[in-house]
């Protein structure tokens, strides 16, 4: 689906009553989710119906008949036949995909934003596995690598035991942490006063050492051009 006015960014949005995944690895999951909890059969009978746009035109014109036939007789729990042939066809290229990936990163201007860590970390999950890293530990490796060194500070190196709701839980501790720490600066306001001072000190009389005594103390040029005659303090 394009991105325009109607249709915001992003790798699953909303649009009225249904939800449309514009990233294959995000669609994967939904699959194998949904023929978990209402049965692989169904899952695997009505899936083309879930197809639209490039996806619909690929299941009707790409798609052999006979890889069709081996999609419908497909009886494993997570749709092998179909969700391999999903992520084949519509992957990004890896030269596209390693370049998004090193592209997408979060930084104190995120904050200052208010954009969310979340959204962040589950985009990065999606972008490191087009790019081939597919273990859960490699995925939050790249999660870490492109946030910015000063939000790294508050966090830990993920390792082999990290798991994906804990690694989601600590980013969203640290997110509270990291907007009070670089609250937008508010911009300086000078008031009345300063601004009556700048003013009097703009149009205050300099002295003139080297001027008789009388003539020491005068206003400045252009006070004077405008009164057209010298004026003097006494």
């Amino acid at each position: 689906m394009a991105i325009d006015d109607r249709n915001p960014a992003g790798d699953i949005i909303s649009v009225e009553q249904d939800t449309i995944y514009r990233n294959v690895d995000a669609f994967y999951e939904h699959i194998v989710k949904s023929a978990r909890d209402k049965g692989a059969e169904i899952v695997r009978d009505n899936l083309h119906l879930c197809l639209h746009g490039a996806a619909s035109r690929w299941w009707t014109f790409e798609v052999p008949d006979v890889d069709k036939r081996t999609i419908k007789r497909d009886r494993s729990e997570t749709l092998d036949e179909w969700t391999e042939r999903l992520k084949l066809r519509f992957r990004p290229r890896m030269a596209t995909a390693v370049r998004e990936n090193s592209e997408l990163t979060f930084t104190v201007a995120d904050v200052r934003a208010r954009k969310s860590v979340l959204a962040y970390f589950q985009s990065k999950i999606l972008k490191a596995r087009a790019c081939g890293f597919e273990s859960p530990h490699s995925q939050f490796i790249q999660v870490y690598s492109g946030i910015e060194n000063y939000l790294k500070r508050n966090l830990y190196e993920p390792s082999d035991s990290t798991t994906i709701s804990r690694y989601r839980a600590l980013l969203e501790e640290k997110e509270e942490l990291w907007r009070e720490a670089y609250q937008p600066r508010q911009p300086i306001v000078l008031n009345a006063l300063t601004n009556q001072s700048r003013f009097l000190n703009a149009y205050r009389p300099q002295s003139r050492p080297n001027l008789p005594w009388r003539q020491q103390f005068t206003l400045p040029n252009r006070i004077q051009n405008q009164n057209q005659h010298q004026t003097t303090m006494y």
